[in-house]
């Protein structure tokens, strides 16, 4: 017998299917779907018949893969083998096919990532509980529960201990937890931190959406979820005429269209105050500056009294630091110029003002970051008849850049008078007088002629987001 009419006889050479007296020959392409990544979903498969009519699959190995229809969805880790076959028939065209040779892929599904959610309050009060349950998770890249089991440790233990699957409650300050997943012989190990604050001086916990209105022009209709007052204001200085208005500052108005607004999200874990270009054509600003402010009061307080002192407040006693997340638009980090934070304590004394003390805030990147500034930093900047020692907002915005890594300058500058003798005024005065507010504004925001594209549209955007957990830690 030659060899043509061996492969013929055995129906296989070559993937043929049978000896064509039950029909016409075909064969299957069944291409090779690649290695598959253990809970990411279905892998599509891919293969046809010579006929044209539908290759059926099926798993070799069920307990590391499933198939349906053209889909296959991995189990666990392993080799997963997928046989493509066609059990022949009459075609569309009325052609008679004998069935197709099945044909084998065999393919790995490596192990998946996982990542660990942890759940975690943004503070707890020790009064409350000394013992708190731990809840985290080890999901799949769909989202799902792994099911595995999640172990904790924390890094702070004067803070906070670890016992089983709960979090113990020693002292006051930061506490950080870690919640790992070992990893499986499915899934490579995964692990997350979370920071919680025990028995902060509680600023704010979140903004109340339902109080944002439309979100157009300044606000103080604004809550936070505790009920203290938001104020939330930007305005605008341009030089030369201004197609907002007749010159000189700018309120952000709503009827002045939509080059202003504010966003809460529907969780309330945010707050932005949005700065944008007006959207008309605005040929006539020539240059100018503006500034971006929100000021958060705390828990009852819901604005400052002007011709006595603000009644309410929380007052400082051994609190370290001020703590939030804030974030600030794409290209404002490049200018390494600082925001600054102001604390405005009760006190006003019959005085058009009330007493406060400012920090700087020197963006650490884009988007949220939290922070954690120290209350020595801060200057008084308006003492209002105390007697205190101050210095002026333009010290403190003059301040050289910190960086972290090489801190000598910044640290330098402020032991140096006038503000030594403001941050030691402050210190005084933080834990005199409650604090009623804390305000962060980015000042001074600069824009030209130069900006405007082609429309003649002044490419102006700024956007100061703060975090809803703001505390004295």
């Amino acid at each position: 017998m030659t060899a043509l009419a061996a492969c013929a006889a055995l129906a296989a050479c070559g993937g043929g299917g049978g000896d064509g007296s039950s029909g016409k020959l075909q064969t299957i392409t069944f291409a090779f779907p690649g290695n598959a990544t253990l809970g990411v979903g279905a892998v599509k498969l891919d293969a046809s018949a010579t006929s044209g009519m539908p290759v059926q699959f099926t798993s070799g190995t069920p307990e590391v893969c499933t198939v349906s229809g053209d889909a296959v969805t991995p189990l666990k880790a392993g080799s997963c083998v997928i046989t493509a076959s066609q059990p022949g028939g009459q075609s569309a065209d009325g052609a008679t096919w004998a069935p197709a040779d099945a044909i084998n892929e065999v393919f790995n599904v490596v192990k998946g990532t996982q990542t660990v959610q942890l759940v975690l309050p943004n503070s707890l009060q020790s009064t409350d509980s000394l013992t708190v349950p731990l809840t985290a998770k080890a999901k799949n890249a769909l989202g799902a529960d792994n099911g595995l089991p999640i172990t904790y440790a924390v890094t702070t233990p004067a803070v906070c201990s670890i016992n089983g699957s709960n979090l113990e409650l020693k002292g006051k300050g930061l506490c950080a937890v870690t919640a790992s997943q070992a990893g499986s012989t499915d899934y490579e190990p995964a692990q997350t931190l979370g920071i919680v604050a025990v028995d902060p001086v509680l600023v704010a916990d979140g903004f109340n959406p339902a109080t944002l209105g439309t979100g157009a022009g300044s606000t103080t209709a604004i809550r936070t979820k505790q009920g203290g007052g938001v104020s939330v204001n930007a305005w605008h200085w341009s030089i030369g005429q201004d197609a907002i208005g007749n010159g000189g500052w700018e309120n952000c108005d709503p009827k002045l269209g939509d080059w202003c607004y504010q966003q809460i999200p529907a969780d309330g874990t945010a707050l932005t105050s949005a700065l944008h270009t007006k959207q008309s054509a605005n040929a006539g600003w020539d240059n100018g500056s503006a500034f971006n402010r929100v000021d958060i009061f705390v828990p009852g307080v819901t604005s400052l009294v002007r011709d006595k002192d603000t009644p309410g407040g929380k007052q400082v006693t051994t609190e370290q630091s001020l703590i939030f997340s804030a974030g600030v638009s794409d290209g404002r980090v490049t200018t390494k110029k600082p925001l600054h934070v102001e604390l405005v304590l009760s006190k006003n004394g019959g005085k058009d003002c009330n007493v406060t003390l400012s920090a700087p805030l020197f963006p650490a990147g884009t988007g949220m970051r939290s922070y954690a500034i120290p209350l020595s930093w801060f200057a008084t900047t308006a003492s209002c008849g105390t007697g205190a020692a101050s210095t002026s907002l333009d010290t403190v915005r003059g301040l050289p850049f910190y960086d972290p890594a090489a801190p000598d300058a910044f640290l330098a500058a402020l032991d140096k008078d006038p503000l030594k003798s403001a941050r030691a005024s402050a210190a005084t005065l933080l834990k005199t007088y409650p604090t009623v507010q804390v305000r962060i504004r980015d000042h001074s925001l600069q824009f030209s002629t130069t900006s405007k594209d082609s429309k003649q549209n002044i490419i102006f955007n700024n956007d100061l987001k703060v975090g809803g957990f703001i505390a004295l830690l």
